[in-house]
């Protein structure tokens, strides 16, 4: 069990695998057992939810059908616990490694590190040393930043209009079902179109992010 406060103490076999493998397949291994573990948390609370709402449909407190039972605000409060868990996880692990790194000396290791085809510089050559010199161009990180974030923001507020744009639309196909006389349910293919556009959806924002992305990181003219 690598998570709370007693962890260190049980790292045995990760440094003898370090002595005999290398501090590669250790790290691998560690962050492996580090999530493992770590999985327990969500594990549990989705056990008690799901026992709660069994417990609803049980004792009649749920609507007409099934699975309005598993359609609640606890599904909400959930994935909410989740997003924090996931961040308690991340900082975790630093934490961890940075340990780790210290004690298997292994703290100033870099890899090695190719300069992008993309960075721009300024050759300068030098004949009397007959040596090279690169001047770095200024990086435009104002742009990056002051565009960056805005668009960030942009895109987070698209992905929540398509997310809840596809509940609705799946609340107005049953609705109108239901008002038709007699009532009768939407049928498979109407229920399927908020799906697709919500996959659609989500495609077209992930693609164009990506390419905003892209070029935000070239205009940081990063080395490598």
């Amino acid at each position: 069990m690598l998570w709370g406060r007693g962890w260190e103490k049980n790292i045995q076999p990760l440094n003898d695998i370090a002595d005999y493998t290398g501090e590669k397949y250790a790290f691998y291994l560690t962050w492996l057992v580090h999530y493992t573990s770590w999985l327990m948390i969500p594990a549990v609370g989705g056990v008690v939810l799901l026992a709660i709402q069994l417990a609803n449909f049980y004792h009649g407190k749920c609507g007409a059908h099934f699975e309005d039972c598993f359609t609640t605000a606890g599904n909400s409060i959930y994935s909410i616990l989740i997003a924090l868990w996931t961040t308690l996880l991340c900082e975790s692990w630093k934490r961890k490694e940075s340990s780790l790194a210290n004690k298997w000396l292994v703290r100033d290791y870099n890899s090695v590190a190719f300069e992008r085809k993309d960075y721009k510089a300024a050759v300068t050559i030098d004949s009397d040393l007959k040596t090279v010199w690169k001047r770095v161009y200024g990086s435009d990180i104002e742009k990056a930043v002051y565009l960056g974030v805005p668009i960030s923001i942009f895109f987070a507020v698209c992905v929540i209009v398509v997310a809840v744009g596809n509940r609705y639309l799946n609340e107005f196909f049953v609705a109108r079902a239901a008002h038709q006389k007699p009532p009768t349910k939407p049928s498979t293919a109407i229920m399927m179109i908020p799906t697709v556009v919500y996959v659609g959806g989500t495609m077209i924002l992930g693609m164009l992010f990506k390419k905003t992305a892209l070029w935000l990181v070239d205009s940081e003219n990063h080395r490598t």
